[in-house]
């Protein structure tokens, strides 16, 4: 595997797909030395026999430094493997391990989604001759695969698959949801916000392309939005210390609650929030298919995406869900929304079934076995 052994979703694949099923697992940390993986995870890879081979910090090193630390440290690997599964296709990674080609009897990429949709043309030519010999490539969506073959002009579907992640939270989501009444007040007023008001969460990680900030601004300066009806939730973790002041200002100055949540949420901490937020609103400017949004359509928030967001799966399942065009748009939609909740909420009843049933890892646990047969 080439992979961030840290991030949470690799973690549960490497957990739900390859350790159930006894696999002898090396993991090359493409993005982290060893002492950047959470403990935790750590202790998991330890205890189920799968060995961390730790890499290189981009930031800390500069590109050539990291690519040609990476050359020598994936050059020490010994033996050959069944199969190298590269998630995430890093450009930087991507000519190092063809040039290691002939250790893996076979190669299986996985887009993620950034890696393709924000990719240069540089970044492209990078990839360009590992993508010719792989045995595997899975997206996420029909969109990133319609791009890819744009991009790559390659229309090979006999080794191209549409495979997502399953959701981790789905469970600790239905647990949540069971909590009402005061309870359910209770909870809410962990996160700072207020029970009697609805919340509205913008986004789900602080990066310049979710466009949270600008998400904020619209809806606070359009003045259509009752200050003692509505509150706004900013999950910003990666947010400097400086810009989440300055939202706090900005929303205290025109009278409205924020809550802006700059820590990394646990499973527990990502459950309780998805299970009391009202309205969910997603304005980044590309995205495959988020697990937050995932997450929030299964907890019965009512989800606003951009419409140049494609999520033809979505229109394919009947997920209930609704859409701007702009940001000019957006006030009235959300504004709409907010004075008819029972009634969209209503609408929207469905999403959970319809999700739970392509999202979860039994759903999609076998679809990735079948790569490394």
């Amino acid at each position: 595997m080439f992979c961030n052994p840290s991030n949470i979703h690799n973690f549960n694949y490497i957990k739900n797909v390859l350790v159930r099923c006894n696999y002898d697992i090396t993991i090359y940390s493409y993005s982290l030395p060893i002492h950047g993986i959470k403990q935790e995870y750590i202790d998991f890879y330890e205890r189920n026999r799968v060995k961390i081979i730790g890499g290189h910090s981009i930031s800390e090193q500069g590109h050539f430094k990291y690519i040609l630390k990476s050359f020598f440290s994936i050059g020490k690997i010994t033996g050959e493997f069944d199969c190298a599964h590269v998630q995430y296709v890093s450009p930087y990674i991507a000519p190092i391990i063809y040039f290691y080609r002939k250790r893996y009897k076979k190669i299986v990429l996985t887009y993620w989604g950034s890696d393709l949709l924000r990719s240069n043309c540089v970044f492209r030519i990078m990839c360009r001759p590992l993508i010719r010999i792989s045995s595997w490539i899975t997206f996420i969506t029909s969109d990133m695969q319609s791009t890819f073959n744009k991009y790559f002009h390659i229309h090979n579907n006999q080794k191209t698959e549409l495979l997502d992640f399953g959701n981790m939270f789905f469970d600790s989501i239905d647990e949540m949801k069971l909590i009402n009444g005061n309870e359910h007040d209770t909870l809410c007023l962990k996160y700072h916000l207020n029970p009697q008001k609805t919340i509205i969460t913008i986004g789900y990680y602080w990066r310049k392309q979710m466009q949270q900030r600008e998400t904020l601004e619209t809806l606070i300066n359009s003045g259509l939005f009752s200050k003692e009806k509505v509150q706004f939730a900013i999950p910003a973790y990666s947010i400097t210390h400086e810009e989440k002041i300055s939202i706090e200002e900005y929303c205290s100055k025109n009278g409205y609650e924020v809550s802006v949540y700059d820590f990394f949420m646990n499973e527990e901490e990502v459950s309780g929030f998805r299970a009391i937020t009202d309205i969910f609103i997603n304005a980044q400017t590309t995205d495959a298919f988020s697990s937050a949004m995932t997450e929030h359509l299964y907890s019965g928030s009512l989800v606003i995406n951009g419409s140049w967001l494609k999520y033809s799966v979505l229109d394919e399942k009947g997920v209930y869900y609704l859409t701007f065009d702009s940001f000019d748009s957006l006030p009235s939609v959300v504004c709409e929304a907010v004075d008819n909740m029972q009634e969209e909420k209503e609408k929207a009843k469905n999403n959970k079934d319809i999700i739970s049933s392509f999202c979860s890892w039994t759903y999609w646990r076998e679809k990735w076995l079948k790569l490394y047969k």
